[in-house]
């Protein structure tokens, strides 16, 4: 087991598993990934290489969840395989969460239960005990972040090795975002933003912009429309967390705030609403209300949804596509140039757990009070950076159904 490791080594030995899908494999051994999101059912990588979930595993009151990866036989001396490497950080990115490989082999036993890595509980690093806590995938569901990770190593088996080894570096940087995050924000963030700046410095290369000017465009040319219209991931991520811990997963979800609001509708209406939801959907609820009428479940989830967390919603709280190159201006330059060159630690902002860039307010040097917007949370650039790059990779690459 080596414990300095060049990454591109990882990368080589998975370009070379996905260029030959039909490798025999070990009987014997496998590698091991942990992580902090469970992958519910296998995943086919290629040929008879399948990621299987192993469930969680625990030591005392910390727990991970384990993955178990196929080893191909005769490849590589056994020794010297580290494409799970790889593997953890394009996991990493689709699951918006953090895997992180084991660098020692591992085995099932006589009953099919995965041996558990000596370093499972070493190398892993995280903000609750210093290990990964098992949790609920945030907006997509755990079958759409499978098919996402699908869609992404079917685009990484067509494209040329350059290509792959510029990606696969904007996922290693994702990944190392999320396993630093607990310890400092500042460092991941600005891994987040060197995520982005590894591809848009390739992609825009002899264009005349400058590398701040190709990290802007990148982000403008392939941020999806829907991410303006959508929910707040993690506020999201929180209710299905609860929704878990509190309720038996054969309950039918609470909708406290939403059987709330049905009950003030009997004595003052829901004018007061008018400050969190819109007009049609005021009319929608109105009309629910009156007629007595049970609403569709996802309906309802939405509404329960933001009746929580409608102060998230706020103008003073959510950054619009007008601010968006400027801001990105900002991020650009604290988050990576002053992060890197002088190690400033980034505004308020950028710690806060939601998808907020709060509007803050300063006293000038003539004593007159301003508003100002917030350098966004980590947690809002995280998705901006994700749903970029997976966008880009959509849009841009030749990718079969999968």
């Amino acid at each position: 087991m080596r414990e300095n490791l060049e990454f591109n080594i990882c990368s080589e030995q998975l370009w070379e598993i996905l260029q030959n899908g039909d490798l025999e494999i070990s009987n014997t051994y496998c590698a091991v990934i942990f992580s902090d999101c469970s992958l519910a059912e296998s995943i086919p990588l290629c040929g008879k290489i399948i990621i299987k979930d192993e469930g969680i595993s625990s030591l005392g009151n910390l727990q991970t969840n384990l993955l178990s990866v196929n080893i191909p036989q005769s490849v590589f001396p056994s020794s010297e395989i580290y494409f799970s490497e790889a593997l953890a950080s394009i996991l990493s990115f689709s699951f918006r969460s953090r895997f992180q490989a084991s660098r020692r082999h591992s085995r099932h036993d006589e009953n099919g239960n995965l041996c558990r890595p000596f370093d499972t509980f070493i190398r892993v690093i995280s903000d609750q005990g210093g290990f990964l806590t098992p949790k609920c995938p945030s907006l997509k569901s755990i079958k759409e972040r499978n098919l996402e990770f699908l869609l992404i190593i079917n685009v990484l088996k067509k494209t040329n090795p350059v290509k792959f080894e510029t990606l696969m570096k904007s996922f290693h940087l994702y990944q190392l975002s999320q396993l630093t995050r607990p310890l400092d924000v500042g460092l991941a963030y600005s891994l987040l933003v060197s995520s982005i700046d590894t591809i848009s410095s390739k992609l825009y290369k002899g264009s005349g912009m400058d590398e701040k000017a190709k990290f802007i465009k990148f982000i403008e040319d392939f941020l999806p429309l829907d991410f303006w219209s959508s929910f707040d991931s993690k506020a999201v991520e929180e209710d299905r967390y609860d929704q878990q811990r509190f309720h038996d997963v054969s309950t039918k979800p609470d909708f406290l705030h939403l059987e709330q609001e049905r009950e003030n509708y009997e004595k003052i209406g829901i004018t007061h609403l008018k400050f969190i939801l819109n007009d049609s959907a005021i009319k929608r609820l109105e009309k629910a209300f009156k007629n007595k009428e049970d609403m569709p479940l996802k309906e309802k989830e939405a509404y329960e949804h933001v009746l929580r967390h409608w102060y998230l919603y706020n103008a003073d709280s959510k950054l619009t596509r007008d601010e968006l190159s400027k801001t990105l201006k900002t991020i650009y330059s604290e988050l990576r140039s002053a992060f890197f060159h002088s190690g400033k630690t980034p505004s308020k902002g950028a710690f806060d757990n939601y998808e907020t860039a709060k509007i803050t307010t300063q006293i000038t040097c003539d004593n007159k009070m301003i508003a100002k917007r917030d350098i966004p949370s980590f947690y809002w650039f995280e998705r901006v950076a994700h749903d970029c790059i997976l966008n880009y990779l959509t849009k841009n690459f030749d990718h079969a159904e999968v």
